[in-house]
């Protein structure tokens, strides 16, 4: 997620999204969601699955979170992360 958002900020100048606050997870979200380019579109979808892995992990039934699931879901992301990395 920070990395993402410095990326927002400093390539993109999405300067409001400096301030913290409690919805700058879904502001960072929506402006990827929102953005004409695919590579920041993928980005959106992997960072809303990543927090529905923690929140199932942190809340639901994180005793029967599987780590396997966990590293399958890196692996298959791996490429997606390292293009959008190459923005920079």
């Amino acid at each position: 997620f920070g990395v993402v958002r410095r990326y927002l900020i400093n390539v993109c100048q999405k300067y409001y999204l400096r301030k913290p606050g409690g919805d700058v997870h879904r502001k960072v979200f929506n402006e990827l969601n929102n953005s004409s380019d695919s590579t920041e579109r993928e980005m959106a979808n992997i960072l809303n699955k990543l927090r529905a892995m923690r929140n199932r992990a942190d809340y639901d039934d994180g005793d029967e979170f599987s780590e396997e699931y966990f590293r399958d879901f890196l692996a298959d992301n791996q490429k997606k992360v390292a293009l959008f990395l190459n923005k920079f």
